[in-house]
């Protein structure tokens, strides 16, 4: 299947974090879901942001669910060997020979089922509004990808759709488990819990000199999200790191890999962008910038 006939956008905001340093950081705040199309007519939905595995759904002719995967370093969204970026306010889909731009049609509709329903032999689950039609994207073990219409019923606290047979979905059968929705299907009926709920991925930068209470300094390089040259000195030894983005830590964790010893953990905060911690050899050291 060909990808380039697909579409992806994200809108990008700075927003300003008070913070007790004297330089404010600047805080980016990125966001691709929506109903976005191209000069050329072609449409594509994106449900919901997850750091990880994405579905991208091409609307043109039968809705077709393409899986992406988020790569946090540079702040794009991967489809086979296409890249999806922003610029200018517009969406760029980007391959070897060209580039692609979209604009936003229709924004999704916010819902109490939002994000991301799993069930141990089924996969995952999940429901979303694309500003005009409800959608049902379920993601089974195998990664065949399907979606199917569906529409909502009973003040949006049931819908029905095929999976295996016709199933309903309730998000109110137990409306003391707001992270539990119950589907009934002809020949069984299971829970489906909530693994990832929809929130803002907010991205900053770390570069630096930063010191410590004790007698460390750590020096990060950044260019964009991704890492060059990351270390700790103290008065008697320098240790190097290898940095990468933890995937699924939506910008908050990165392993600082060791030659011949064991990885460290870095914990960012966007929130909080004058401090950091490391945890390196069982202890935790708190830096500041």
């Amino acid at each position: 299947m060909t990808v380039w006939m697909s579409s992806i956008f994200w809108t990008s905001v700075w927003v300003w974090i008070p913070i007790t340093s004297a330089v404010a950081q600047e805080v980016n705040t990125t966001d691709l879901t929506g109903y976005w199309v191209s000069e050329g007519g072609v449409k594509v939905f994106i449900p919901v942001m997850r750091d990880g595995r994405m579905p991208v759904v091409l609307m043109n002719r039968r809705p077709t669910v393409l899986l992406g995967d988020w790569d946090w370093a540079s702040q794009t969204l991967k489809v086979n060997n296409t890249h999806f970026g922003i610029s200018d306010d517009t969406l760029t889909m980007s391959n070897q020979r060209t580039t692609q731009t979209h604009t936003l049609k229709r924004q999704v509709t916010a819902h109490p089922s939002d994000g991301y329903w799993f069930h141990e032999n089924k996969g995952e689950l999940i429901v979303a509004d694309d500003g005009k039609k409800v959608w049902a994207i379920h993601i089974p073990p195998s990664q065949e990808a399907i979606i199917r219409k569906t529409k909502w019923k009973t003040l949006d606290e049931e819908l029905t759709f095929k999976l295996d047979g016709k199933c309903s979905l309730n998000v109110a059968y137990e409306p003391t488990h707001t992270e539990l929705i119950w589907m009934i299907c002809p020949n069984y009926e299971h829970d489906w819990v909530r693994i990832h709920k929809p929130s803002p991925f907010l991205t900053t930068d770390w570069s630096g000199e930063w010191t410590s209470d004790g007698d460390w300094t750590l020096y990060i390089d950044m260019d964009g999200q991704g890492f060059g040259k990351v270390y700790m000195e103290s008065s008697k030894r320098i240790i190097d790191f290898k940095a990468g983005w933890l995937s699924g830590s939506q910008g908050h964790t990165v392993l600082l890999e060791r030659r011949k010893e064991s990885d460290a953990i870095l914990s960012v905060d966007p929130t909080e962008t004058n401090q950091i911690s490391i945890r390196i050899d069982g202890t935790e050291l708190q830096f500041y910038r």
